[in-house]
């Protein structure tokens, strides 16, 4: 396991999110991106899951960049969630290099539109 994932791990512990606490997989991407798949229930017992994009910061992870490019959503079937899951790490991927934050944002945003 790299060594993003297992920081993402630890942190994630006392970080989840209250709806999808589940951690079900994540990605690690470079040395600063993580794009997460979690589950849980929703506010009326339904099954939600969360696609997250986060990026790796001094004190922990922040989920801002997936927030500023959209990326990051929830998702009410497990199939469209992984599939989701898979676009977006992809999209990462193919961006992960670029150093200048909204750079990267466009980059994984035209990314995105692209495969829809």
């Amino acid at each position: 396991m790299s060594k993003i994932i297992d920081e993402f791990e630890r942190w994630q512990r006392d970080h989840y999110n209250f709806i999808t606490p589940d951690l079900i997989r994540c990605r690690g991407i470079g040395e600063k991106y993580i794009v997460e798949l979690s589950g849980g229930s929703g506010l009326r017992g339904e099954r939600i899951y969360g696609v997250t994009l986060l990026k790796k910061e001094d004190d922990g992870f922040s989920t801002d960049v997936g927030n500023e490019i959209g990326v990051n959503k929830a998702i009410f079937a497990r199939g469209e969630a992984e599939k989701y899951f898979y676009k977006v790490s992809s999209a990462v991927e193919a961006c992960h290099f670029i150093d200048d934050e909204k750079e990267f944002e466009a980059c994984v945003d035209r990314k995105l539109e692209r495969e829809e």
